[in-house]
């Protein structure tokens, strides 16, 4: 019986041994600078009530069920962005597109090292999701931005 259970274990280590060179290989061959995909271009001012209560539609979202990306340009901050978080790693924005008065508050997530670019006044592009914020007296849309 010894004997079997060395062998299966010889057997279990020469397997595992292939299946990490193979893995190896395949990983090897990625590209090191991961995407994001996102669903469509859509500029800030184009979300209105009717699109979220559209979204809405598509409820829950979830692993199997992703909430929809989308991407905007010409965007700027209003002028207030900081580092928020306990390691303040993450970005409390106003985002608005150049020309346009309205605003939509914004969280960067892990995005921090971005302030700069973003304090620079120069327009930039996000890649966010479109989040509901409701407090007791009112309600609104708000951004939840993507590493990009």
């Amino acid at each position: 019986m010894l004997q079997g259970s060395r062998s299966y274990l010889s057997n279990t280590q020469t397997s595992k041994r292939l299946f990490e060179q193979v893995v190896a290989q395949k990983l090897a061959n990625l590209p090191h600078d991961p995407k994001i995909c996102f669903d469509t271009q859509l500029p800030l001012s184009k979300i209105t009530e009717k699109l979220i209560a559209v979204l809405k539609r598509f409820e829950p979202f979830g692993p199997n069920n992703l909430s929809p990306l989308f991407y905007a340009d010409n965007v700027i901050d209003t002028g207030f962005a900081k580092a928020i978080g306990k390691d303040e790693k993450h970005l409390k924005l106003n985002l608005r597109e150049v020309g346009s008065p309205h605003y939509f508050g914004a969280v960067a997530f892990d995005l921090a090292d971005r302030l700069p670019i973003v304090e620079s006044g120069r327009p930039f592009s996000i890649i966010y999701s479109i989040e509901e914020k409701h407090m007791e007296w009112y309600y609104t849309p708000s951004v939840a931005c993507a590493r990009h």
